[in-house]
């Protein structure tokens, strides 16, 4: 009896043990998983920080790496950071389909459309290219300081032009869309690859935006 009430505490001791190293094992496991885990966030936070910094300079004009090169960059950091909020917003990089221009590329770009959008406003409706022939004559005659009869639709375009050209003149660039979007007929085709571009610079500078939010916060959760 004294050797089995023996050797069942040295099993119940020697179970002990070995649940005290399991556990240790788990800790050991735990912390080596954490901190793996905490590595690649932050490998991939400041992956993030530097893809939205890469991608500024390209919306600046200062670099010349293609646009949906970045875009891909920035769609591919933010799935491996597990960010609803940023893995929503990069969906929105496919409907890029152009390199998005700087600021100055769309005022300067802005100043033919406009001016086209003006010889628009004064063709007569199924003219044809007779129509926009003497639009372009009559233009230049009212640039020209000459008066030519005065029309509601064709006035309402000119003015459209003129307040997109100065919100655009300021830096304004979502006013001046908003101006812009507003035209009807045939200025608003003649405008429509600027309007294009536009958006195209106003969805980027969301998507930069967000980006550098969530980059900010991604790192500030590492330190």
């Amino acid at each position: 009896a004294v050797h089995d009430s023996a050797f069942l505490k040295e099993r119940q001791a020697h179970s002990q043990k070995l649940n005290e190293m399991q556990l240790e094992v788990d800790a050991l496991a735990a912390a080596w998983s954490y901190d793996s885990r905490y590595k690649r966030t932050s490998h991939a936070a400041h992956q993030l920080s530097a893809a939205v910094f890469s991608l500024e300079e390209t919306l600046a004009g200062r670099s010349n790496i293609p646009l949906k090169e970045q875009c891909n960059v920035l769609a591919s950091v933010a799935a491996r950071l597990d960010d609803p909020l940023l893995d929503e917003t990069c969906k929105r990089l496919n409907e890029i389909t152009l390199d998005a221009p700087t600021l100055t590329q769309l005022q300067a770009r802005f100043k033919v459309a406009a001016r086209a959008g003006r010889v628009g406003a004064l063709v007569p409706e199924n003219s044809g290219l007779w129509g926009y022939a003497l639009a372009s004559v009559a233009s230049t005659l009212s640039f020209a300081g000459e008066a030519l009869p005065a029309n509601g639709a064709r006035s309402e375009a000119a003015a459209v032009l003129s307040r997109a050209e100065r919100r655009l003149d300021e830096g304004a660039l979502a006013e001046a869309v908003a101006e812009v979007r507003t035209l009807r007929g045939p200025p608003r085709a003649l405008c429509a690859g600027w309007l294009e571009a536009a958006e195209q610079r106003l969805l980027m500078e969301q998507v930069l935006t967000t980006a550098k939010a969530e980059a900010s916060l991604a790192v500030s959760a590492m330190s």
